[in-house]
């Protein structure tokens, strides 16, 4: 995890710019805010536990619609750069990665424990069903979890990367092993799951409730710089990203999903 922690480390000044106020990952935030205001409330879940809180967007969105919130991140970095945008008493910050998570807030209880963006792909699958005890322990009755994570299957980097004639990468994701990737200089392993993997990876405390797409029609990141230049093209596609959020089998085809969990 060294790796992960450094590249993050570095990509922490940069990460806004990059991807925060980028037009497209504005738009696919939206999304995820638009999925937590209709299945989650601060009254019946007000307690939250984001991991992987990267420099702290989510946090202030949590902050401002009336939630407490605890935000962690492998990377020292992040938090502080996070630390900066949320200046409230309903927020607290921890250099944390996902699996120290259950020694470092072992007495504290949740409502809802959140990542956003992939955080979880930093994972392998072992790891991850490693945490499906400690997360439950970690959540009150009724607790949810909400993750947003990178799929297998996603049509947007297959149709670009093939437009390359690059298939190694147009079809990376599928691997069932770990994937390389590279944030300036530093290397580390990412994996890529389904809805399906990643519901059986927490279905001896969970329950699976709902999951749905997050970047369909929407593209990924990286091609932001062409949409920029093609706003209404950028615009049309937002439309047509909230008709086809509904429907759950597109989920793996998205460049995210959206799950939603129910503590048993």
């Amino acid at each position: 995890m060294r790796e992960t922690e450094a590249a993050f480390d570095q990509y922490a000044v940069a990460y806004d710019e990059e991807f925060t106020f980028s037009s497209v990952g504005k738009l696919q935030r939206e999304r995820v805010w638009k999925f937590i205001s209709e299945n989650i409330s601060s009254q019946s879940h007000p307690e939250v536990l984001e991991l992987n809180c990267g420099t702290g967007e989510d946090a202030v969105w949590f902050v401002k619609n009336g939630f407490q919130i605890t935000a962690t991140d492998l990377s020292n970095e992040m938090v502080l750069v996070a630390r900066q945008k949320v200046d409230s008493n309903n927020a607290a910050f921890l250099q944390s990665g996902i699996s120290e998570i259950g020694s470092k807030l072992n007495t504290q209880k949740f409502n809802l424990i959140f990542s956003d963006f992939g955080g979880l792909n930093c994972l392998d699958s072992k790891s991850l069903m490693e945490m499906s005890k400690v997360f439950s322990g970690m959540l009150k009755p009724g607790g949810r979890m909400i993750f947003v994570v990178m799929s297998r299957n996603c049509k947007w980097e297959q149709w670009y990367f093939k437009r390359k004639h690059d298939m190694k990468n147009a079809f990376r994701r599928r691997s069932p092993d770990a994937v390389e990737a590279v944030i300036f200089d530093k290397h580390f392993s990412t994996w890529y799951y389904s809805p399906a993997e990643i519901s059986s990876f927490f279905e001896t405390h969970f329950n699976t409730k709902k999951h749905q797409p997050i970047g369909i029609a929407l593209p990924p990141s990286y091609l932001d710089n062409y949409f920029k230049r093609h706003p209404l093209l950028l615009k049309m596609l937002n439309v047509l990203e909230k008709t086809l959020s509904h429907f759950s089998f597109l989920s793996d085809h998205a460049d995210h999903f959206i799950i939603d969990f129910e503590k048993q």
